[in-house]
């Protein structure tokens, strides 16, 4: 501890969270009312978060609680939370996907208080542990959610439906937590914030089931160190009560989700379980992403570039000369089993290491705090400093660190340069990497397939559309005057097989059908859908789908009416030239 005589630490004034929280709330305003709709819901988009989302809200405007809360319970892919916060914001707000898009860039902002919160309860948790003044403490709390405000790849995920940014807010609340644990003094008081940290944790699980499990990890060997010192103390039964408290939670929601999960039965638990080790195993067959793809996704869109990477980095080892003090040690410990595991997976998407970044993050504010100079004028001079470099101008060291991983040539290099340039951008405005088409496309193709079908027909597509999803269509349908009974009875409908009722299948593969089996599936639909070409990216693994087709035509019980002409835009400038059919049993 600091001795009586040390000057006292610095902390940010009582107004300081008011503050952060008015900025934080601009923040959201500015971000919500910039959010890009250049391009539409992509596949896990709009097939495991805005649709069950949407599901939610229609079930519970017909009075159908039971049917949302089942809605809930088949949330096995994207865990529930997430879903029931969108459906929480469209109950207010309508079914949208622009109020969606808005609700996460909120989230993200509410996020951005959080980081303000743990770096409060770092400091604090750092003063407790002092051996000297911490002279930077007051900055932490600042530094900290101006780094995450600066990544363009957080940036760029808030205004999408992917879970990485709800799961980093929720596990930012949850290392707040965690963090101030170690403050209570009493054991009621301990108690409870046990308990707080613990049922954070469970949120973050029923966030984003593998994230969780390495957020987990870091935390249990935190735990583990700080129970080991307590027994050494004599204090065993503290250490047994902490461990329980913190674990019971999620013990209790695990056990609901895998066991009993109340108002449904043993099989939606089963269901549960084998899910949940089917997602664990998943993607192990894919080829291994090089690491320099991997060094390129955090230099250019992790870190305002490869100079904001650099400087991230170093401020974060200084920090962790710190490493024996417990707050340190609790985040290098979060960082390394948060990035360790991420980095060695043979699949990798640059969104996977935004979650991980929040304990990088964390370290590289303590360490620039550390650097920062006493005085209040040394300090906007050492910060603006910092940003400057970090900041100004990132383009430019993107091109050559691109280069030096072997990522750039001269065929590509005009390609890399515009790349960069969207990556990098930290416009509230900048383009989402939503993975779905361009919003005209979107357009043209769900306004003439809702003229097709009216507000009431079932509707199937015949075809795999990585672009278009089946949630995708349903939905852009229920925005176009589609009845919502429509979407409640059909957009959630899956075969025995797992695959959605109204396609033959997604995943590429012959599923081995005859002609009457065809005609059978499709005999249960008063429109179906489908396009020329089949595949829009010419794909040849599901040209199968060819065959397909002409089966449901050859009896001549069937005919077809082009509806739309389009032109698909593709990656490199070609686009490819669709026609959108809509087939009907003859005398419907």
């Amino acid at each position: 501890m600091a001795s009586p005589s040390s000057e006292p630490l610095r902390r940010p004034s009582a107004r300081a969270p008011w503050i952060a929280l008015v900025l934080a709330l601009l923040t959201g305003s500015i971000g919500a009312g910039s959010v890009s709709m250049d391009r539409s819901l992509g596949w896990d988009e709009s097939m495991h978060a805005a649709l069950p989302a949407a599901r939610m809200v229609l079930a519970l405007k017909a009075g159908q609680t039971r049917e949302a809360i089942d809605v809930a319970l088949d949330c096995q892919q994207y865990p529930p939370v997430y879903p029931a916060f969108l459906a929480t914001v469209q109950s207010i707000a309508g079914v949208g996907e622009g109020v969606a898009r808005a609700a996460t860039r909120g989230l993200w902002a509410l996020g951005l208080f959080g980081l303000f919160l743990l770096g409060r309860a770092i400091v604090d948790r750092i003063e407790r542990d002092a051996v000297q003044p911490f002279a930077g403490a007051a900055l932490v709390p600042w530094i900290l959610p101006a780094i995450a405000l600066t990544s363009p790849m957080a940036l760029a995920f808030s205004g999408t439906l992917f879970l990485e940014i709800p799961f980093t807010v929720a596990a930012t609340f949850a290392l707040w937590a965690w963090m101030r644990r170690g403050g209570a003094t009493g054991r009621a008081e301990r108690v409870r914030r046990d308990l707080l940290a613990g049922a954070l944790i469970a949120v973050c699980f029923f966030t984003k089931f593998n994230y969780a499990l390495l957020l987990g990890l870091g935390l249990a060997l935190d735990l583990a160190i700080e129970s080991a010192g307590l027994i050494r103390a004599g204090r065993a039964r503290q250490a047994m009560e902490r461990v329980i408290a913190l674990g019971l939670p999620s013990a209790l929601a695990w056990l609901w989700w895998f066991v009993l999960p109340f108002p449904a039965g043993a099989e939606v638990a089963a269901s549960h379980r084998s899910a949940f080790l089917a997602f664990l195993g998943g993607n192990t067959q894919l080829g291994t992403t090089p690491y320099a793809i991997r060094v390129w996704d955090m230099a250019t869109y992790l870190a305002p570039g490869p100079r904001g990477l650099l400087i991230t980095l170093g401020a974060a080892g200084l920090a962790l000369v710190w490493v024996r003090r417990p707050a340190v040690r609790c985040l290098a410990l979060v960082l390394v089993t948060g990035f360790g595991p991420i980095l060695a997976h043979n699949f990798h998407l640059e969104r996977f290491l935004l979650p991980p970044a929040l304990a990088l993050w964390a370290l590289a504010a303590v360490g620039l705090a550390r650097l920062a100079p006493t005085s209040r004028a040394g300090r906007a001079i050492f910060l603006g400093a910092v940003g400057a470099v970090g900041l100004v101008s990132p383009t430019l060291d993107a091109g050559l660190a691109a280069g030096a991983l072997g990522l750039r040539t001269a065929d590509n290099a005009e390609y890399l340069a515009a790349l960069h340039r969207q990556r990098l951008s930290l416009s509230p405005a900048r383009g989402l990497p939503t993975a779905g088409l361009q919003r005209a496309e979107y357009d043209a193709l769900l306004d003439a397939a809702a003229a097709a079908a009216g507000p009431t027909a079932r509707v199937a597509w015949l075809g795999i559309n990585s672009e278009l999803s089946p949630a995708a269509l349903h939905l852009g349908l229920l925005a176009r005057g589609g009845a919502p009974e429509r979407l409640r009875r059909d957009a959630g409908r899956v075969r025995p097989d797992g695959q959605p009722e109204m396609v033959v299948t997604f995943m590429g593969e012959d599923p081995g059908w005859n002609g009457a089996q065809l005609r059978a599936w499709a005999g249960q639909f008063d429109v179906v859908f489908s396009t020329e070409p089949l595949d829009w990216k010419g794909r040849a693994h599901r040209a199968f789908l060819e065959t397909y087709r002409g089966w449901l035509f050859e009896t001549g019980e069937w005919s077809y009416a082009s509806i739309a002409r389009l032109a698909i835009a593709r990656a490199g400038g070609r686009a490819t030239d669709l026609e959108l059919y809509a087939c009907r049993h003859d005398g419907e």
